[in-house]
């Protein structure tokens, strides 16, 4: 009888191991990994992504951002994360050929990554913006290291049109478009457009490029093409790359440089204040006298520009002209700048200076009532009034540039055609 009962008995102890022994073999944490590809993805899409900047894959880290504060230095923010001066001297050290650590600036960004390291918070990573897109990273982790990183810039070509009520640089402020966009129109028309004697109404249209970095605005590229309409005149400027001078200028539709010999003004966004004119009751002496030049008020400190090419014969001061700088262009033309408040740096005789450079910055020396430059040009030794005076032209667009330049011009003109009227 025991010897039929025994399988029976035995029976309940293997339907129990066997029940054991299936359930350690579907065991989440001892089982194989997935065979199946599909299943493999799914694990990978539930694990977090790398988040790449600077080179440093962010998820891995903690992050403090700031901004430098007016009166510090680089040290300071390194003792404000506990950071030891052995290692602050390696930092400096080791990012001297890349960046000088004594030339942070007030309201630039930095920012710190940390991690745990035996339950103490340490620093991995010290990460400063010189500019928009170029940042210094210092590694702080097994050995102090010093590199510059620049972001990705995304160009977008976009495009603007104002309409001028008092002024280019007005009508900027007045609309949406970035302000820098006043400086470069006013480069690209400096020999063919006086801009003191805009008139209400005018008309600016124009394609540019703006950049962007990280999906922000971080400044406007090259201007490559604007329509100018005003006083009955049309301006066209499209860019495009001289192959003989090897750059880039600006041509009209017929291929025509718009630079000229010399500039229209001396300086930028100022206003006519008094005019060449041989009878002028002057302010200071109280008595009409001929002025043969041309007066532009600006504030105190505004660039002044050589007109032209050419070497500087006199940088001095004297009595009436205050600081004045003196410039012979050619063998037919000679210009000169007064009352300059300060002379650029290095300005002195016999300096070669170039057209657009800074020679001086406006101010109220000599015999001035308030800040301006008076302007003056001499034509074969007799002083002219130079906004009546015909300069040439630069050299013209190559023949063999032509067919490809129509064919650029034509791609302007129907995206200027597109523009929506957009006032100030």
């Amino acid at each position: 009888m025991k010897k039929r009962l025994l399988p029976f008995s035995i029976l309940p102890i293997l339907i129990i191991s066997l029940s054991f022994f299936s359930a350690c073999k579907s065991d989440p944490v001892k089982q194989k990994p997935a065979k199946n590809k599909a299943d493999s993805l799914a694990i990978a899409d539930t694990l977090p992504k790398p988040s790449m900047r600077f080179g440093i894959n962010e998820n891995d880290f903690n992050q403090i951002e700031a901004v430098v504060n007016g009166g510090e230095v680089f040290s300071d923010l390194m003792l404000r994360y506990n950071i030891p001066w052995d290692q602050i001297l390696a930092v400096v050290d080791s990012a001297r050929s890349s960046f000088d650590l004594r030339k942070i600036k007030r309201g630039n960004g930095y920012s710190l990554y940390t991690y745990e390291k035996d339950s103490i918070e340490t620093a991995a990573f010290f990460v400063y913006q010189i500019d928009p897109i170029t940042f210094l990273r210092i590694s702080l982790k097994d050995s102090t290291t010093a590199s510059l990183v620049q972001l990705p810039v995304e160009t977008k070509v976009k495009t603007g049109s104002l309409t001028i009520k008092s002024s280019l640089y007005e009508a900027f402020q007045d609309s949406e478009l970035p302000v820098v966009l006043a400086l470069k129109l006013a480069d690209i028309y400096a020999w063919t457009l006086d801009f003191y004697r805009l008139n209400k109404q005018d008309k600016f249209d124009f394609i540019y490029e703006e950049q962007y970095a990280e999906g922000k605005a971080i400044g406007v590229g090259k201007v490559l093409a604007s329509i100018y309409v005003g006083g009955g005149d049309t301006l066209d400027a499209f860019r495009y790359y001289h192959s003989e001078l090897e750059t880039d200028q600006f041509f009209n539709a017929k291929g025509e440089n718009l630079q000229k010999s010399m500039l229209k003004t001396p300086v930028k966004f100022g206003r006519i204040s008094s005019r060449y004119s041989m009878r002028r009751f002057h302010p200071v002496q109280k008595r009409y006298k001929a002025h043969l030049g041309t007066d532009y008020a600006a504030s105190y400190g505004t660039p002044i520009f050589a007109v032209g090419n050419g070497t500087v014969v006199d940088a001095k001061y004297s009595k009436y002209n205050g600081n004045y700088v003196k410039i012979k262009h050619n063998s037919t033309y000679t210009s000169q700048y007064l009352h300059m408040s300060k002379f650029a740096k290095g300005m002195q005789k016999g300096k070669r200076v170039t057209q657009g450079e800074i020679i001086g910055y406006v101010g109220a020396t000599g015999l001035a009532t308030g800040p301006h430059v008076c302007f003056r040009l001499w034509k074969y030794g007799k002083q002219v009034d130079h906004l009546r005076e015909k300069f040439s032209p630069a050299d013209p667009l190559p023949t063999k540039d032509f067919p490809e330049f129509k064919t650029q011009v034509e791609s302007y003109r129907k995206q200027l055609s597109g523009i929506q009227y957009n006032p100030a």
